[in-house]
């Protein structure tokens, strides 16, 4: 994860323009079609140079998906640690939903990269994904069971499901969003009230299942 504090060097700055030009380019094309050509016909550069950073399609197709794995973990570790002492296992769940939501809108092409190329990628990339991936899950898991420990959840509720429920709800975002009369973070802060509290004004009363002869 980039560190806004510190300066980048302009190695840095061009690694990170590459990232962001090559996301917006394997978003539009797809894994088979996008050429490096393309991405450094994108922001102006040759295409050797380009070749200097990332000596292959592969290598930049890794480099994108680790970008946007490793800034949305690194957020969110951050936003947890960042609450109070005191907070309880319901406010990290809001926190999280937030930062995730903000962090999938504002690296944009990165969410939408992830998702375009998951499927068309070489098996070996896939897997390295997914390990990081997995990685991103345990957070998330150890969240909610700490949630439905302290019997602030429904016992009833899966919660594999549960969790890819919410996270599979967020990364949609970048499909929809767009800033308007709310910013991401007051929509961010809209769905975790509406996954945490419902959306119905009183509780339902579910009705019995009934048993098969």
């Amino acid at each position: 994860m980039l560190d806004s504090e510190t300066p980048l060097k302009k190695s840095d700055l061009t690694r990170e323009s590459i990232l962001r030009a090559g996301a917006v380019i394997f978003a539009a094309e797809g894994y088979s079609t996008a050429r490096l050509t393309d991405v450094a016909a994108l922001i102006g550069m040759k295409a050797g140079s380009l070749y200097y950073h990332f000596d292959s399609r592969e290598s930049l197709v890794q480099a994108i998906l680790e970008r946007g794995m490793q800034h949305t973990q690194g957020t969110l570790l951050a936003t947890l640690a960042a609450l109070p002492a005191g907070a309880g296992p319901l406010e990290r769940i809001r926190a999280a939903i937030e930062c995730h939501f903000v962090v999938v809108v504002e690296q944009e092409e990165f969410s939408l990269a992830t998702v375009k190329l998951f499927n068309q990628i070489p098996q070996v990339l896939r897997q390295r994904h997914l390990r990081n991936l997995r990685a991103y899950a345990k957070l998330w898991r150890q969240l909610l069971k700490d949630a439905q420990a302290a019997k602030l959840l429904r016992p009833d509720i899966n919660l594999s499901i549960m969790r890819m429920t919410i996270v599979g709800a967020l990364n949609s975002a970048p499909g929809w969003f767009r800033a308007g009369k709310l910013s991401a973070r007051e929509v961010g802060r809209q769905i975790s009230l509406i996954l945490l509290r419902g959306m119905a004004a009183q509780p339902l009363h579910e009705a019995p299942v009934k048993r098969q002869r």
